[in-house]
């Protein structure tokens, strides 16, 4: 039987696939960013689809239920997204760093001439 969160979750995972390769196509978006959405959006789409998946992964995990091992694993991957974003805030800070050093010697050099 299909219920509404399958649907919703088949309709989630094939929008996930299909704007990540837009915007990779599109040259917006890493390949790296790519493969990880799209490990995102074939995931719903194989829960969805075969709901029997989620049931083995449960059992496998030993969690109790399909519906906790999917929280569970979105928690994990929100963990990693977090860490991602911080470790590209880090880099984006040092970038910036030096380009204010960069700007402050440039700047240093025209009022000396």
């Amino acid at each position: 039987m299909v219920s509404l969160i399958h649907v919703g979750g088949f309709l989630l995972g094939c929008y996930f696939l299909l704007r990540s390769y837009l915007l990779v196509k599109n040259k917006k978006e890493e390949v790296q960013d790519f493969l990880v959405w799209g490990t995102v959006g074939a995931s719903l789409l194989v829960l969805s689809a075969v709901p029997q998946v989620g049931d083995l992964l449960a059992e496998y995990l030993s969690i109790r239920t399909r519906t906790n091992t999917i929280f569970a694993l979105s928690i994990f991957l929100l963990y990693l997204l977090m860490f991602r974003m911080h470790t590209l805030n880090r880099d984006l800070y040092r970038q910036i760093s030096v380009l204010n050093e960069e700007l402050s010697l440039l700047r240093h050099r025209l009022e000396n001439q």
